[in-house]
């Protein structure tokens, strides 16, 4: 009888352990992949503005940021470890998982020397505007692929759709295989194409462009925590509001909808930029209450957004959902230099001096951009200068200036003649001979190139440092206190999707933030 009895418990063990296991929900590669990137976010914006979130929420009703944190993996910092952190790298980073040195995307925009000028990094003169006139853009200067093709290939029938204000934002976030990607004319706000993606814009797109065509002109009255602001939607000054973070969501919804965006069978990706956060930094500086107040209006967009994909799928169990930056700002910021001249300008003007006094007048600086500065080829030509003399003579004169941390040239980077004053690696990841500029220069701390309140774009961690907030039902919630780098992300996601990684990435899968 005890071993009868015995037999009989360890068959009803089996059975309850059976039955158990058969109970818990089967977890599959997610139906839609919702990547969502808060421009100029640094990771210490986002941790002071979270007491002022939404509330977590539950998945019928989550909130924004809080709940992301609640049910999924935080990361406080991941790390940009480039010499420039800027928009259109920054997001060309994010969707390919390798650095500029490798995609291709240095700056904003560069000195094009066979052009013989300025070209931003998404303009292309092959393929026309959808919606509005002017420069067209797309994706045919990024030189790696991106997640979305990396989807693509994986399955053909899946749907990629990228929304942003900034053309920038939208087309490198897209790659060059997306279905469809929209971002705003700010000439005419209007939501607009290319031809590089679709001939036409769809019906739900132009419903939302005939309500901005109402609302222009309107008056925008905006009280953000102390400060009242009377502004008029349509111009450039409300793209840093609440009311920008509201559009951009509007046609994120839109697009989610009208697409049917993780309802197919297939691994769908939508990718939304939130570009309104960047222009009020830009607008206002790092700490003004109007920074804050359109923070949290894209914590109440993201609350919109997932409530919607949680209705449209029935819950969010296949949606994988990332959220993290392109860049952060600076706290504070030194613009001038003692005389009054903007940095950027007076270094400028410290070379043209310079090294007309040594070689004979002339225009020897193509262009500048971000600190960087070009040489005129044909300057040289004329003078019979050999560009190595020119270069060494360019440091000479800018090492000792007001602001100046460190100058690099195209021979030291050739060369590996790098200081221990910048980093190896951020020079290695950042810098492309042929686009990046002939010298280079790093600025001291909180010296930053524009003229606006607050700005960005070196490689000190109050720049390169951003949150990274990983959620689904494949991910262990939890703090996670280590550096990630913005270049596992891609490589993470695809693992997540069961995918090769796109070309070029070189990141690491996260494996800290897998459920075991």
């Amino acid at each position: 009888m005890p071993m009868v009895y015995l037999g009989m418990r360890l068959i009803t063990t089996l059975l309850l352990l059976s039955t158990v296991v058969e109970a818990q929900p089967r977890v599959t590669k997610p139906a839609l992949t919702l990547l969502i990137i808060v421009d100029q976010l640094p990771s210490q914006r986002l941790q002071r503005a979270l007491s002022k979130m939404l509330a977590a929420g539950n998945a019928k009703r989550p909130g924004g940021f809080r709940y992301l944190i609640a049910r999924g993996a935080y990361y406080p910092r991941a790390v940009f470890d480039v010499l420039h952190a800027v928009t259109a790298p920054g997001h060309a980073t994010l969707l390919s998982g390798a650095y500029p040195a490798q995609h291709g995307i240095v700056l904003n925009s560069w000195y094009d020397r066979k052009a013989r000028a300025v070209v931003l990094a998404t303009e292309d003169a092959r393929c026309q505007m959808i919606g509005a006139s002017g420069i067209c853009h797309s994706a045919h200067r990024l030189r790696a692929p991106t997640l979305g093709e990396a989807i693509k290939i994986a399955d053909p029938q899946a749907r990629l759709a990228s929304v942003a204000i900034k053309h920038r934002a939208a087309v490198l976030m897209a790659g060059n295989l997306a279905d469809r990607v929209f971002w705003l004319d700010v000439d005419t706000w209007r939501w607009v194409t290319s031809s590089a993606y679709r001939d036409l814009l769809p019906e739900y797109a132009l419903a939302l462009n005939r309500k901005l065509a109402a609302m222009r002109g309107q008056k925008l009255a905006w009280k953000a925590r102390g400060v009242d602001r009377l502004l008029s939607i349509g111009t450039r000054e409300a793209l840093g509001t609440p009311y920008a973070a509201q559009m951009t969501a509007d046609l994120a919804l839109a697009t989610l909808r009208g697409e049917a965006l993780g309802k197919r069978g297939h691994p769908d990706l939508l990718t939304i930029s939130f570009s309104s956060t960047d222009y009020a930094g830009h607008d206002y500086g790092a700490k003004a209450p109007e920074v804050l107040d359109t923070l949290l209006a894209v914590d109440r967009a993201i609350s919109r957004i997932l409530s919607a994909v949680s209705q449209q799928l029935g819950g969010l169990d296949r949606v994988l959902i990332v959220v993290s930056s392109d860049h952060g700002a600076a706290p504070k910021v030194r613009r001038v230099t003692g005389s009054g001249d903007q940095f950027q300008d007076h270094w400028r003007k410290r070379l043209e001096q310079g090294l007309s006094k040594s070689f004979g007048p002339d225009r020897y600086i193509a262009a500048d951009s971000y600190f960087n500065y070009w040489l005129d080829d044909a300057a040289l030509a004329r003078h019979r200068i050999k560009r190595q003399l020119a270069l060494k003579r360019a440091k000479e004169l800018l090492i000792d200036q007001p602001g100046v941390r460190q100058v690099l040239t195209a021979d030291d980077t050739a060369s590996g003649k790098i200081t221990s004053a910048v980093p190896a690696s951020q020079v290695a990841n950042g810098y492309l001979a042929g686009l990046s500029g002939d010298i280079v220069v790093i600025g001291k701390r909180y010296v930053v190139p524009g003229k606006n309140p607050g700005d960005h774009g070196t490689g000190y961690s109050y720049d390169t440092c951003v949150p990274l907030l990983i959620a689904g039902a494949l991910i262990a919630p939890g703090q996670r206190l280590a550096n990630a780098r913005t270049i596992d992300i891609v490589p993470t996601i695809s693992h997540i999707l069961q995918i090769t990684p796109p070309a070029m990435a070189h990141g690491r899968v996260l494996t800290e933030a897998l459920r075991r």
